[in-house]
């Protein structure tokens, strides 16, 4: 019996859609080459882990797994909005920033409609532009930054959303206040531009853009922000965007309900009073990046440098045959994919991390030239 595909049911759209495919897991290394010492640099995590304020809150709060969550997140929002400065009808919480893509896909995007993002950009905006059957227009680099005027070029009738990560991942650079600025006045104001701003914690560049005065402006874009990476809670997901109210009225129509658990809403909100630990994440993870740029440099590797938690890096051989190799040291690191055959993106992990990184990276060459 021939076995079913399923293909006769399928969107045929859907069939060209690539799934996103994470950083490999510790879990699975270890059970593939029964190695006890791992060290993940793949995913962009948290090089500090999670605040001792949030893991406490979550041991208060297990009593009460068994009700429902506010799938409203209030309590959250409100505290976000007071951070932020902004009402919070402009904000909406989310599973992981990652949600908020899925959710302006199905809400905007249609087979009739264009998407417009950097050619080496987040993995996830193709994947949500294909699920509608969009089109995705992607614009060149210049030096490793998203060009902002090829994309104003880009725009036609047909565009609906501009993606713009700022920082850019992989390549942790970021794109400026008068660069921003000179695209909003570029474009028409029908378009939406969503700023990817999951790394922002990390930035250290004073002409980064205020995003948010956008917002309040009553300009048509919206902010994306997590709590995966500066705030160490990347198992739990939370996310959220801000934006016009309107928008975020029409968000939630597609948003399913409790889609963010309760543990999630618990942690983040104490994590958002835990100034101490967010300093201390940014302090070391910056401390630990100087470190890994003189190693670098050391071992004469070409590296682009980086306003994030993560370091763009060409490897000189081919990134696949490199990430197999220190996989066999117990280092997990993400090749970029086929516009960077040569390049990983490394996160920047402890000092014990980094360091094994290096020691590896330097046997692996070391064993290339002989």
């Amino acid at each position: 019996m021939k076995e079913d595909d399923f293909h006769d049911l399928v969107n045929p759209h859907i069939l060209k859609l690539s799934p996103y495919v994470p950083g490999k897991p510790i879990e699975e290394v270890q059970r593939e080459l029964g190695l006890k010492e791992i060290h993940k640099l793949a995913s962009n995590e948290s090089c500090v882990g999670t605040s001792s304020l949030a893991q406490q809150r979550l041991m208060e709060y297990a009593s009460q797994l068994y009700l429902y969550p506010d799938s409203t997140c209030y309590s959250l929002r409100q505290a976000l909005a007071k951070k932020h400065q902004v009402g919070m009808d402009s904000i909406l919480v989310s599973n992981g920033a990652v949600e908020i893509l899925y959710f302006l896909a199905v809400a905007l995007l249609s087979s009739q409609d264009e998407v417009i993002a950097g050619e080496v950009s987040f993995a996830m905006y193709p994947v949500v532009t294909q699920l509608m059957n969009a089109t995705l227009v992607k614009t060149p680099m210049t030096d490793f930054r998203l060009d902002l005027k090829a994309m104003a070029r880009a725009v036609t009738g047909r565009t609906k959303v501009i993606f713009i990560d700022n920082p850019n991942n992989p390549a942790g650079t970021i794109v400026t206040r008068q660069e921003v600025e000179t695209l909003l006045e570029m474009i028409p104001p029908r378009v939406l531009v969503v700023f990817d701003e999951a790394y922002v914690e990390f930035v250290e560049s004073p002409d980064f853009p205020d995003t948010l005065s956008y917002l309040r402006d009553g300009r048509r874009v919206a902010v994306l922000r997590t709590f995966s990476k500066n705030y160490g809670l990347a198992g739990l997901r939370a996310g959220y965007i801000l934006g016009p109210p309107a928008l975020m009225e029409i968000l939630r129509r597609v948003q399913p309900p409790f889609n963010v658990n309760a543990a999630a809403q618990a942690a983040a909100l104490a994590a958002l009073d835990d100034d101490t630990h967010l300093k201390t994440t940014v302090k070391v993870t910056r401390k630990e990046k100087r470190f890994l740029y003189e190693g670098f440099d050391r071992l004469h590797l070409f590296y682009v440098p980086s306003e994030s938690n993560f370091i763009l890096v060409n490897t000189g051989i081919n990134a696949i045959e490199f990430f197999q190799q220190l996989l066999q040291e117990g280092i997990i690191v993400r090749p970029v994919g086929p516009a960077l055959p040569t390049f990983v993106r490394i996160s920047v992990g402890s000092h014990e991390a980094n360091n094994r990184l290096l020691e590896s990276i330097e046997k692996i060459l070391a064993g290339a030239m002989e």
